[in-house]
């Protein structure tokens, strides 16, 4: 029996090499078997499978979590079923097509309008947070109006970000590609100018004015705003009227240990002490 082939985007690759490791071929095999008049049943098996798998990773976040369900649920979206489907169960073969998506998002791209999907589900989830959209706006009180020190560190910002949970080995690595596949598609320079309130053209920091101290500002600044961020969060559970003295009593000892280590930190780098190894890392 000869097998076609079928090109596939990315996405639907990435969900085959998963679904290979889950025992969906058995079950898909079943469901064809048990529904045959059913064309959309594969579909929903496929989507059960990975939201089964899925647990609450971006529950932990209440205030970056949406964004990254959205820009994963953006990329489950792209996923061809069909074809998974059929591949899985040995009716055809699939490769690999060279993805449009970019040069598709470049033609709608107008001026004013986000330059793709990607930065539309930012801005969309930064425009219905009131949370996120302070803390971005005070993230760009210390760029001067320097666009591309800003979008260096809005990539540092969501990148470490990123639920912890997702960052475990438990976590399907699915999950994990989807996020960073939509992550290298936001264009951190336009998203900098729409939190200045600048119009946005496209800068190019010239290669020689790169400098390593420029990294480090960014690391130590990104640092010292995700330890604000954590004591937010932790102030929020000191007041959960459900948790015990006890736990509300560990929750203020965590909040004071955050802001000794915001001082202590800020302190270290205002002062020029050692904060990062003399040596690379390799």
């Amino acid at each position: 029996m000869s097998i076609h082939g079928m090109s596939a985007r990315p996405e639907t690759l990435l969900f085959l090499a998963w679904a290979t490791r889950t025992g969906l071929r058995e079950r898909l095999s079943e469901v064809h078997h048990e529904r045959r008049e059913d064309a959309g049943a594969p579909e929903r098996v496929l989507r059960a499978a990975i939201k089964d798998n899925q647990a609450p990773v971006f529950g932990f976040d209440s205030v970056y979590g949406p964004v990254y369900e959205a820009l994963f649920t953006h990329r489950l979206g792209r996923v061809e079923f069909q074809l998974i489907d059929w591949a899985l169960r040995g009716s055809s073969a699939v490769y690999l097509t060279e993805d449009s998506e970019s040069d598709a998002a470049g033609e709608k791209a107008e001026v004013g309008t986000p330059s793709n999907e990607e930065m539309a589900l930012i801005w969309e989830a930064i425009t219905q947070s009131e949370c996120l959209a302070g803390r971005l706006k005070r993230l760009s009180d210390d760029w001067c109006g320097n666009v591309i020190r800003g979008a260096r560190l809005l990539h540092l910002q969501f990148i470490m970000h990123v639920p912890m949970p997702v960052r475990t080995v438990e976590c399907p690595f699915l999950i994990q590609e989807y996020l960073l596949m939509s992550l290298e598609r936001v264009n951190w320079e336009e998203l900098a100018t729409w939190l200045l309130d600048l119009p946005y053209s496209p800068q190019y920091a010239p290669m020689d004015e790169h400098r390593e101290s420029d990294d480090q500002l960014l690391c130590v600044a990104t640092l010292l705003e995700l330890i604000q961020a954590a004591r937010r969060s932790v102030e929020e559970y000191m007041l959960e009227s459900k948790l015990s003295d006890h736990m509300r009593g560990l929750c203020v000892q965590l909040a004071e240990e955050c802001d000794h280590a915001h001082e202590g930190l800020g302190r270290l780098w205002e002062e020029g002490g050692t904060a990062f190894a003399c040596e690379p890392l390799v």
